[in-house]
């Protein structure tokens, strides 16, 4: 079975170098697709939300020279319906 983002982390690595105008900001990647770069890990993260619900997708700010990754399974706060 395929490790959980193994394909989002390679897209972001093999990436990652052409950024440099990006350094900073959250990319948003799902699969091999670059779905855009955002100022914000809550705007990143709300942007996957909205356009993946609870798919797997990946956030990470752009450092090309970051060595370590760390990830963590966020889940959506619950909705609440008024009744």
């Amino acid at each position: 079975m395929a490790e959980l983002l193994e394909e989002e982390v390679r897209t972001y690595e093999s990436l990652v170098a052409q950024w440099a105008e990006h350094e900073g900001q959250f990319v948003l990647i799902r699969g091999t697709d670059v779905i855009g770069f955002y100022p914000s890990y809550e705007e990143a993260l709300t942007a996957g939300y909205e356009r993946f619900g609870v798919a797997t997708f990946f956030v990470r700010e752009v450092s090309p020279d970051q060595v370590e990754f760390v990830s963590r399974f966020v889940a959506p706060a619950p909705v609440h319906r008024g009744a």
